[in-house]
């Protein structure tokens, strides 16, 4: 198995476990909002730049990048909502038990939540298969090969002394 894909897991796990602390503790639609938000930009962002060998891993990408930003394009819209929405501030309102308009227990949002975990476990397995390993090994390759043909800024200086900026 994968390090990186493993560690990767224990980070979603200690994270999953902060959100529901703050989901069950939280005042506000705002808070609750601003921490899934935080839980799932980090997957976005990975997700977004993460290239895979095989079908599986490539349909895993986009799952997980296009459900991430989803979830944050809705926590983003429901903030809105409850912000401009009458005789509610967003931000000083007592702690309700419920999120999405007052029609999903906070239990079950964070049981849904679940789900990125769930593709944390996924993504070990499928991204930890030797051909996924080999792929990643060629990328890095190439991409040092990439590196070490570029000029450097002190063999830049060293082929431009002594001309002037007429020539």
């Amino acid at each position: 198995m994968d390090k990186f894909f493993g560690f990767r897991l224990g980070y979603i796990v200690v994270s999953y476990v902060v959100l529901r602390a703050t989901l069950m503790n939280s005042v506000s639609v705002a808070a609750t909002c601003g921490s899934f938000i935080l839980f799932l930009l980090p997957f976005a962002f990975e997700y977004f730049n993460m290239l895979s060998a095989s079908r599986i891993g490539k349909i895993l990408k986009e799952v997980g990048m296009w459900t991430s930003i989803f979830g944050c394009m809705a926590s983003i819209a429901l903030m809105l909502h409850e912000l401009f929405s009458k005789n509610n501030n967003g931000v000083t309102e007592v702690k309700t038990e419920h999120m999405l308009l007052n029609t999903l227990p906070l239990e079950i949002f964070w049981l849904i939540c679940g789900f990125w975990v769930f593709l944390g476990v996924i993504d070990w397995v499928v991204y930890s298969t030797p051909k996924e390993k080999e792929f990643r090994k060629e990328l890095r390759n190439l991409e040092r090969k990439k590196q070490s043909s570029t000029i450097t800024f002190e063999e830049r200086v060293e082929h431009y002394k002594g001309r002037s900026l007429e020539s």
